[in-house]
């Protein structure tokens, strides 16, 4: 369940992670490149997500502020990306995923 707050504030979230994207400031990190490559996802697919899905849920990790988006690859496969803003107003990629497949690669 998701409050009003919480969703107007997720949109606020997701049009500064577009404008980031297009400002260049949104990298993934190591562990983001690792399972881009493991999991057969492209940063394309990535883009499509943080573009054109929602931020579904909001996480803490001690400091840090993580937002997990749901949508879809280029394909129309359903994927997660789970971003968090660095101190530099940095969108940071942590990782990527297909829900459901406990990260395994998809099957040609």
């Amino acid at each position: 369940f998701m409050s009003p707050d919480d969703a107007a504030g997720f949109r606020l979230i997701e049009e500064r992670v577009r404008r980031a994207w297009k400002d260049n400031t949104v990298v993934p990190c190591d562990h983001a490149e690792e399972m881009l490559d493991d999991r057969g996802i492209d940063i394309f697919d990535v883009r499509n997500v943080l573009f054109k899905g929602k931020i579904v849920e909001r996480q803490q990790e001690g400091e840090c502020t993580r937002y997990v988006y749901r949508g879809k690859s280029i394909d129309g496969d359903a994927l997660k990306c789970v971003v968090e803003i660095d101190e530099h107003d940095v969108i940071v990629i942590v990782t990527v995923f297909r829900p459901g497949t406990k990260g395994k690669k998809k099957s040609k």
